[in-house]
């Protein structure tokens, strides 16, 4: 009888996140235990509770696309993901596709052929959490992982950060003061506000 993947999380993953903290890592240590299977099909990560549109779910990037050369690197971005299996596997190759993430909208993995359990865990470890709120809505998220395996089971598992939202110090404008706006191009003054997009970390 086939057996569902388990996703053991480390009890260093995350737990607590600070306004203003970036995206940091969720598991790092996380793995990947599965008795009959070597291939996986998805990996879903989404905020079952407490999420909002300021939350990202995404994967951090150890280097760039498919130029990798560090052995069980990935590479992430435009949708793809890589990664390096060294001099005798092949070296870098691509093994998923992503989407989603941004927008309280979960992020979803899909795995091909070529990726293997090393790959899909160390896609697992390399997720993400961040919020781009300057006033994010303090309080509990919970992060659910789902990973299916080539025989169609499941195996999950969650994560609960606490986000704390920070006090920040007042503005002063001075009398007859100006604000550029910024029109998406060339780098803008930044006059003490700080810009923030959702790279491909």
């Amino acid at each position: 009888m086939s057996q569902a993947p388990t996703l053991n999380l480390s009890l260093g993953a995350l737990s607590a996140y600070s306004e203003n903290a970036g995206a940091l890592l969720i598991d790092s240590a996380a793995t990947i235990t599965d008795s009959d299977s070597t291939t996986f099909k998805t990996l879903k990560v989404s905020l079952s509770s407490g999420g909002t549109t300021d939350d990202l779910l995404l994967i951090r990037n150890s280097q760039t696309s498919s130029n990798l050369t560090t052995v069980g690197a990935l590479g992430v971005g435009n949708g793809v993901i890589y990664y390096n299996f060294g001099l005798a596997g092949g070296g870098p190759k691509q093994v998923a596709t992503y989407t989603g993430g941004l927008n309280n909208t979960p992020l979803v993995i899909t795995f091909n052929a070529t990726a293997t359990k090393a790959a899909a865990q160390k896609v697992l470890q390399s997720i993400v959490y961040g919020n781009l709120s300057d006033n994010p809505t303090a309080g509990d998220r919970t992060v659910q992982f789902e990973l299916t395996d080539d025989t169609d089971l499941k195996g999950t598992a969650s994560r609960t950060i606490t986000l704390t939202a920070v006090n920040d110090a007042p503005v002063i404008g001075a009398p007859g003061a100006t604000l550029s706006l910024f029109n998406g191009t060339g780098t803008p003054n930044s006059q003490g506000f700080v810009y923030q997009t959702a790279p491909d970390l």
